[in-house]
């Protein structure tokens, strides 16, 4: 608890404080820290931060590295816009339409994602889980 109270003296010098509830010491656990620690993963602005599997692109190793990803309270979040649009149930629209009117959404996502590789992963995920695998193929048209 000795680095706890460190950083809690640093940020109130600097005029911040610590939240007494959010606020967790985590262990960035990866190929070059393997050590086992109660904390290996938080969540920040609708990202997990955690250890994942990673590659190297050039020699192709795999590796574990401590990456981002979309978290899953954000992915809920996501999942339940996309079932708002209550896609099973509109029979008589046609996929370019209902395409037309959820990529406003998609592309808001997107946008403000794009700095992780694996947004596409785990909104096509997402939408795999709903069922809704032609209306990918309609947004991907």
């Amino acid at each position: 608890m000795a680095l706890r109270a460190d950083l809690q003296v640093r940020l109130m010098e600097c005029g911040l404080e610590m939240h007494p509830v959010k606020s967790k010491i985590v262990y960035c656990k990866d190929s070059n820290r393997r050590s086992e620690y109660p904390n290996v993963s938080f969540d920040f602005l609708g990202y997990r931060f955690q250890p994942r599997r990673a590659e190297n692109t050039r020699s192709k190793q795999v590796f574990c590295n401590f990456l981002p990803a979309v978290s899953p309270s954000a992915l809920k979040s996501m999942r339940s816009a996309i079932r708002e649009f209550d896609i099973r149930q509109r029979t008589q629209v046609s996929l370019a339409d209902i395409a037309r009117e959820i990529n406003p959404l998609l592309r808001g996502w997107i946008a403000a994602e794009m700095a992780l590789s694996v947004l596409a992963y785990n909104l096509t995920r997402a939408m795999n889980i709903l069922g809704i695998r032609p209306l990918i193929d309609a947004i991907a048209a």
